[in-house]
Parts: C-alpha cells; structure tokens; sequence
C-alpha cells in the first residue's frame, strides 16, 4: 500500500476511566475525505457522540488533531485543532491554537488524539515517542498554567516537552475556559479546557523525536519558496 504522505500515519485513543490506550492507523479514506484539523475531529464527534449527551459528562469526548502540513516546514502550518461538544453552547465546539504543540505531538507519533471517559483522579497525559503514560496531577490541580507548566518540566526533567494545559476556571467550571499550548497560546474558544478539566485531565503534554515526510521534497521546497 502507498505510503500515507504528510501525516504521521496513527491515531490515539484514550479511555481515562480505565486508564486503557488503544493506537489505529489512520484511515485512508477518512485522510482524504476530512484531510485532518477540524475535519477529523468534526467527523469523530459526528459518529461518537449523541444529540443528548451532557458536555461536561463522560460520554464526550475531547478529540486534538493535526493537518497534513503539520511538522513540514510549510510557513505557518503549527496548529492543532481541539473539539468536543460545548459545554457554552451545547453544539459541535472547536478550537485552535499554534506554536510547537501540533507539530511535537506528530513528531510523538499521532495525527489525533481522543479522550473519553474520566478519570477518578487528576492526571497528565505524557505521549513520549509513541508511548503513553498516565501522570499524577494531584499536586498540579487548582494550580495556573504557569506553575503546572514548570512543575511537569520538572517532574520529567525534560524542558523540551509541549504542553497543553488548563486552569483553575476551568476546574471550576467556567464554561468557555480554554487550554493553554506552551502558555502563551490559547484554544480559547468554546470552552475546550472546561471539557478537559471535567475528564480529570490537568495536561496533555508531549515529546516526539519523529518526522514528517513529504512526496516530492523538492517540489515541496519549490511550493514553500513561492508561498514566502
């Protein structure tokens, strides 16, 4: 089968009340039907996720997702895509935020990641090269993300992971809180981080040493140099 080009080819699936993991490879004919972003996600919560389920209960989900230009060198394509039913509106909800976030999270491995479930008691998510590990967030929960993002760093010893994280309006409840990539980058629309604080998640945070690859690396290069 042809190689999947522009993508890193995986999808993670998290159920955080069993603290259980499950990797698919990304479909083909979904890539090239939804091409990524909010596209994946849209499609997802359209297939998952019901007229009636509440917001902020467990059957939601909390879906991050990358486009196929993402971790190229592409001008201005670092951006992730966060969606889930709102728990402001009570639609289909998204938002967006750049930086090394999306990109980091293709170079661990993964196109999109879903949450669902909840879980009992606060945890990060640390998605290392592939590998997923449940993190402890006791400590971190009622905390900004300025001191969440420092204490995680630390707890790993490793200042070169991304982050996603939220806060203590989103804890609370807040409605139309957001999450916060890296600090200074802002999913702020529809209340994504109030989502995520309800499943018990503090952080998604990331580390990848993969890469993307392109078709044509040198037409790609061509397309790159006229975009500038």
């Amino acid at each position: 089968m042809p190689k999947l080009y522009g993508y890193a080819g995986k999808i993670l699936r998290v159920d955080l009340t069993k603290r259980r993991v499950h990797v698919a490879k990304l479909d083909r004919v979904l890539a090239a039907q939804f091409l990524g972003g909010r596209g994946f996600n849209s499609k997802r919560l359209y297939d998952e996720v019901g007229p009636h389920t509440d917001p902020l209960g467990p059957e939601n989900r909390l879906i991050f997702a990358t486009g196929p230009l993402v971790g190229t060198m592409f001008p201005t394509a670092c951006r992730f895509n966060v969606s889930a039913k709102s728990p402001l509106t009570g639609i289909l909800g998204d938002s967006n935020a750049g930086g090394h976030f999306a990109p980091e999270l293709k170079f661990a491995g993964y196109d999109q990641v879903i949450l669902e479930g909840r879980s009992r008691e606060p945890l990060y998510l640390f998605i290392n090269d592939g590998e997923v590990e449940f993190g402890d967030a006791s400590h971190l929960w009622g905390k900004d993300v300025y001191e969440t993002d420092e204490m995680i760093r630390a707890d790993l010893d490793d200042r070169r992971v991304q982050t996603a994280i939220v806060g203590p309006a989103a804890e609370r409840g807040v409605r139309y809180a957001g999450i916060y990539a890296n600090l200074m980058r802002a999913a702020a629309r529809t209340g994504m981080g109030t989502v995520m604080a309800s499943k018990g998640v503090k952080a998604l945070v990331v580390r990848g040493t993969g890469s993307i690859e392109v078709a044509d690396p040198r037409r790609f290069e061509e397309i790159v140099e006229e975009v500038e």
